[in-house]
């Protein structure tokens, strides 16, 4: 087989493309591409739990909503990894599923055969190395680690004592019989390392011959001939357009938004739209309709007494942590910040609506005008909706080549 024929071709190493392709070497003799527009993971601060803040930024796709009316006009951040790993390398590492009815909905208001909770769970389980949980919710031989924070702060100790106080019942597992109530979140970190699947998967693999892995490699198009998706068009390192070709499927893994995009760019969409654009529609399909997220809005306070962690990546204390993690991977920095946890229906019933992170320390990441946060000691709540009715749509800006 030629340098730019293969098998199968995965356009972004990101949660299901790093997955993707290592199944397909481990169980097949199949010749693989994965083709990834970020570049390597190896970054400290994405080993490190609490190193997020400092790579969300950097390494994802500068992706944003147009500007919002119900939201005084701002425009929301939507982050999406752009490194080997996706956003598996730079979230907030929480281990969380939707919920039972989510998937029971989308089969039986959707006709989703094999969507339902009963058929998925299998899967959940199969895939799960969770270190405490082993029953009929939980498994622990598959290869995606799933673990307790090492480290719990004192702040969120209270937070979960304070839910309680509230009624709310202490939940061990939000992945079990039910999400009702409050509890820490499990995680996906290993000995005190995020576990991206780039590290969990593909990491196994990478020295196959039969997988090549393109890094900061941007696909353009799909080339379809006959109706049918033959190659990807895409270039490396910003350099001149390439062709590759699969042998047997094309299989695109770039995300809630790089995906809709590159099917567009490559014929596959709203007609109208695509012609607007001047791109030639292959195929009409409602491709980036009907999207959805959840929207969660921040509630900070500050604490009279210098408890949070407000300081800790600063001076003596950050030399403190940081000799900790790296000798023995442990202390604050194997945390992922976001430790406790509330859901609750807000209309009284047991299918929770609202989803409470809590922080402790005074969150400004989300991009809200107005003065900034005072860098003193304090706490965040960011409380999410879960069931929002609101539906948008990813569109293209311009049929030329993406540069972002």
């Amino acid at each position: 087989m030629s340098d730019n024929r293969f098998d199968y071709i995965i356009v972004g190493a990101g949660s299901a493309g790093c997955v993707l392709a290592a199944q397909l070497i481990r169980r097949t003799q199949a010749r693989v591409l994965l083709l990834e527009a970020g570049g390597d993971d190896n970054n400290l601060f994405i080993k490190m739990p609490a190193g997020v803040a400092k790579i969300i930024a950097k390494k994802s796709w500068p992706y944003e909503t147009e500007p919002e009316p119900h939201a005084n006009g701002r425009r929301m951040q939507i982050a999406q990894g752009k490194v080997l790993g996706g956003s598996s390398s730079i979230n907030g590492m929480i281990y969380i599923r939707g919920q039972q009815q989510d998937y029971d909905d989308w089969e039986q208001q959707y006709g989703c055969r094999g969507w339902g909770y009963r058929d998925v769970l299998p899967y959940f389980r199969r895939a799960e190395a969770n270190e405490s949980l082993s029953d009929a919710y939980h498994g622990d031989e598959g290869l995606l680690p799933v673990s307790e924070n090492r480290y719990r702060h004192p702040l969120s100790m209270a937070f979960i004592r304070a839910g309680q106080e509230l009624n709310l019942p202490y939940r061990n597992d939000f992945n079990g019989d039910s999400q009702h109530g409050v509890g820490f979140y499990q995680t996906t970190t290993r000995n005190g390392e995020r576990a991206s699947t780039a590290r969990t998967y593909l990491q196994a693999v990478r020295d196959q011959q039969r997988l090549v892995v393109k890094l900061n490699a941007l696909a353009h198009r799909v080339i379809i001939e006959d109706n049918v998706a033959r190659g990807v068009a895409y270039s490396q390192n910003g350099g001149a357009e390439v062709s590759a070709f699969a042998e047997q499927e094309v299989i695109i893994c770039a995300g809630a938004v790089g995906s809709p995009k590159l099917l567009m760019l490559s014929g596959i969409g709203p007609h109208a739209h695509l012609t607007s654009l001047g791109i030639t529609p292959l195929a009409d399909l409602p491709v980036g309709k009907n999207f959805h997220d959840h929207l969660h809005m921040s509630i900070n306070a500050s604490t009279r007494q210098p408890v949070s962690l407000f300081g800790a990546d600063r001076g003596l204390q950050a030399l403190r942590h940081g000799a900790q993690w790296l000798a023995f991977r442990s202390g604050v920095l194997t945390s992922n910040i976001l430790e406790g946890a509330a859901f609750a229906d807000s209309r009284g019933g047991d299918r929770p609506d609202v989803q409470v992170h809590f922080l402790p320390l005074l969150d400004g990441w989300d991009n809200v005008p107005g003065e900034p946060l005072p860098e003193v000691h304090g706490v965040t709540l960011k409380v999410g909706y879960l069931q929002p009715k609101a539906r948008g749509e990813c569109c293209c800006a311009a049929a030329t080549r993406p540069t972002r």
